[in-house]
């Protein structure tokens, strides 16, 4: 009985590890999330640096958010798709943040 139990534990553990190893096709790529989510924290910045905030945020995030959308080719449900995807893998999300970190950073080291 023991050695059922350890087995079907064994087996259990890999099949969780082989499918936590894919992104589905359904998802935007991690390349391409981190280029998203970078352009995302830019239009953030780019309204903060600006004085835009509260209620003048909420009015016109929605249409820069939409023209990072646009930009890369992705409609806004593709995108939550995606993030509630990498919401639930946090080690995938952890590397697209560091994309992101690596972008921004090369970004920032130009301005200076």
């Amino acid at each position: 009985m023991k050695k059922l139990v350890l087995f079907a534990s064994i087996a259990l553990f890999f099949s969780f590890c082989d499918s936590n190893n894919k992104v589905p096709e359904s998802v935007i790529g991690p390349e391409k999330m981190s280029e998203v989510l970078s352009d995302i924290h830019l239009a953030d910045g780019a309204m903060k640096a600006n004085y835009i905030i509260g209620d003048s945020a909420k009015r016109i995030a929605p249409y820069l958010y939409k023209e990072v959308m646009e930009k890369h080719g992705v409609d806004s449900a593709k995108f939550q798709e995606s993030l509630n995807f990498y919401f639930e893998y946090p080690e995938k999300m952890e590397y697209v943040y560091r994309l992101v970190n690596e972008k921004l950073s090369k970004l920032e080291s130009g301005i200076k």
